[in-house]
């Protein structure tokens, strides 16, 4: 943690265009606000937000502004709340600066510095890191630099969790002790990639002597099986045997005369 002063000055020009002149004249715009401060646009010089970024661990700096058009700063401290910057130049384009408490908690990124990598590599085992940093909840006067992690124990398919190392005095985290941090794993050789590779493509392969699966188009020059029709794979439903055609009754020839 760092107490830095940061000399401001109050910026009018407001929007996207307002922030572009700003950047043209060699400054950085940025807005304070806080709890009991109202947003206030102001204009920061880049070599004064630069030498803090490039120094490390800015997300825990605190910071004074200095600004004598704006007494409410007095007695105040801000930390960055967000920060942008040019999606490949890195050079820094708007900032969020924050007011806090010194007597209440925030919450805080805190990266980790791992040890005993190399004991990890002569068991043979790759170390594997899930997570640079966890959010920890902690007085702004007691931010911790970093929380040490020693992975000299684990062993081939070990993983080490939140619950297995201890967090530095006055810090607390709200995730899981199972959280995990880093794992180890072991490498394949070309052997048994090769021999996995092998063992997907026997698997994949279709089982000789089985039937095709319904729909499937037979293989060329085949004749389709018995039973199914061609192209459709559907069976045909049996037609039915034509009945014999019921006798018809011979008609009387001429009608019977009556007894005289």
């Amino acid at each position: 943690m760092s107490n830095v002063v940061w000399k401001v000055e109050p910026r009018k020009a407001a929007g996207k265009g307002g922030a572009r002149k700003t950047r043209a004249t060699g400054m950085v715009p940025a807005v304070a606000y806080g709890r009991d401060l109202e947003a206030v646009a102001l204009s920061v010089p880049v070599k004064t937000v630069e030498e803090l970024i490039h120094g490390g661990n800015w997300t825990q700096s605190l910071l004074t502004l200095e600004c004598e058009a704006l007494p409410q700063f007095a007695g105040q401290t801000f930390m960055i709340g967000e920060l942008q910057r040019h999606h490949y130049k890195g050079t820094p384009l708007a900032v969020d600066l924050k007011a806090i408490r010194l007597d209440r908690k925030i919450r805080v990124q805190v990266p980790f510095e791992i040890l005993n990598v190399a004991k990890v590599k002569g068991l043979g085992g790759v170390l594997e890191v899930l997570h640079r940093s966890i959010e920890v909840k902690c007085l702004p006067t007691a931010i911790p630099a970093k929380i040490t992690i020693d992975v000299g124990g684990l062993g081939l398919g070990h993983t080490l969790h939140l619950g297995d190392i201890v967090l530095p005095e006055n810090a607390e985290t709200d995730l899981p002790k199972d959280y995990p941090l880093c794992t180890v794993t072991v490498p394949r050789t070309v052997e048994e990639e090769k021999a996995a590779e092998e063992a997907a493509a026997e698997a994949a392969a279709p089982v000789e002597g089985a039937e095709a699966a319904e729909g499937a188009e037979p293989a060329e020059g085949a004749e389709p099986a018995e039973g199914k029709a061609e192209g459709k794979g559907k069976k045909e439903p049996a037609k039915k045997e034509a009945e014999p055609k019921k006798a018809e009754p011979k008609k009387e020839e001429g009608k019977k005369e009556k007894g005289k």
